[in-house]
């Protein structure tokens, strides 16, 4: 961590760093049908026909119902004062090392720490995998962070299917918002949730989107926008948006054919944007800067000047965080900076991380992918930079809650989910 203005007052804390080597999970062949592809395992799980976009597992209830026996944060440590390397007692029987914790998926690495559905190897979990054919996962939204919520996603150029969706048990990938113009390769980005509704982006036509969380049809929320709208969030009134435009804007979330209300203009490609409870933040790609305004646009200003393009943020008061850099994969950093105009705490939390795409904040961490594949996290109090799992295919969006890490590979197209490690 390398503190770039006034230091922070707390100390660092510091992680030895984990490698997961493999990026593959083994999995039984698949067998395709009218409407879905069966898999015996909860491994990877195939859509061959997107126009019925449901995808089942035979035995999801012996791979995943350990999703409601406990998490990570249940997981004890093994009993192994009287068993050899790699056995446990987990059941409590005394005398008894019945367990192999290297290799039982429900206790890895040590009792009671489950892989929810995902092989163990090696004292390791590996993760479960939804693959999806011919399409490309973009970013990623969970209805709720306690591992029993659904999880949404955006598809960049798909010709069916905008919007996917997957249930906690994550077994199936099901279409779930079927794009404006059928066979029209659809650019959806970013999504957020409602209490009711899902809303996304759609970037080549520059509208922004909604569905109810039942299904349904979907509607356009704006008319007449500029191609290039990229990012979304509500609040629950209002849908915020920006794009290439040059703007940070909002509409209405219940008023029908509402107009779109601009905040804040003149700005180079405000690519991401979030909120905090009185303010919308946004990262502009062109002019490099990390800015904020009031939510009816008033007060705008300029937090941290940023070194490389801004891609993504995040906000958990009082810090703004955020992901910088290039394709090049030396060439990128995670930052954050305290909410202030101008801020006069801005941190390095990690540097030589290029590529850079979504992050996420869950507990003491800040959760990020990269371009390459790698799947990362960093102490949000700054120390080492932990690499949770490392694929070759092109890592986009991330989100996680209380059991698992989500995230997905737009190259591939495919949806990972990864239980918490120890």
């Amino acid at each position: 961590m390398r503190i770039l203005s006034r230091p922070p007052q707390h100390g660092l804390a510091a992680l030895a760093a984990v490698m997961l080597a493999s990026c593959t999970v083994d999995v039984p062949a698949l067998r395709t049908g009218d409407d879905a592809v069966d898999a015996s395992d909860a491994g990877d799980v195939d859509v061959s026909d997107a126009a019925d976009t449901t995808v089942e597992a035979e035995d999801a209830g012996e791979t995943v119902d350990a999703l409601d026996d406990g998490d990570a944060g249940d997981a004890g440590e093994a009993d192994v004062s009287e068993c050899p390397p790699g056995l446990a007692n987990c059941d409590g029987t005394p005398g008894t090392c019945e367990t192999s914790i290297t290799s039982d998926s429900a206790h890895c690495g040590a009792c009671r720490h489950d892989c929810l559905g995902g092989q163990c190897v090696d004292g390791k979990c590996r993760p479960v995998v939804l693959t999806i054919p011919g399409t490309h996962p973009y970013q990623l939204v969970l209805s709720s962070t306690d591992g029993t919520g659904d999880l949404y996603w955006t598809c960049e150029t798909c010709e069916e299917f905008g919007v996917w969706k997957a249930t906690s048990a994550f077994t199936a990938a099901t279409g779930f918002a079927a794009v404006g113009v059928p066979g029209a390769k659809e650019f959806t980005t970013g999504i957020a949730l409602g209490a009711f509704e899902v809303f996304w982006a759609e970037s080549l036509t520059g509208e922004v989107r909604r569905i109810g969380k039942s299904g349904g049809t979907p509607w356009p929320m704006t008319t007449g926008s500029v191609p290039g709208t990229m990012e979304v969030a509500t609040d629950g009134d209002h849908v915020y948006f920006s794009g290439a435009n040059g703007k940070v804007s909002r509409v209405p979330t219940n008023v029908a054919g509402a107009p779109t209300e601009d905040l804040v203009t003149g700005l180079g490609s405000p690519r991401s944007v979030v909120l905090g409870s009185d303010r919308v933040y946004w990262g502009d790609s062109k002019a490099k800067k990390i800015s904020r305004a009031n939510k009816d646009g008033t007060g705008a200003c300029d937090i941290a000047t940023t070194s490389y393009a801004p891609w993504s943020i995040a906000f958990e008061s009082p810090w703004v965080y955020w992901r910088e850099g290039t394709d090049v994969y030396t060439e990128g950093r995670v930052m954050k900076a305290r909410d202030e105009c101008p801020s006069l705490e801005i941190v390095e939390l990690a540097t030589g991380q290029g590529g850079p795409r979504y992050l996420a904040l869950y507990d003491d961490y800040v959760y990020y992918v990269i371009l390459s594949g790698s799947i990362r996290r960093i102490p949000k109090a700054g120390g080492v930079s932990e690499e949770l799992y490392m694929c070759s295919e092109q890592a986009h969006g991330i989100a996680v809650d209380d059991k698992a890490i989500y995230w997905t590979s737009w190259g591939a197209g495919k949806v990972y989910r990864l239980a918490h490690p120890l």
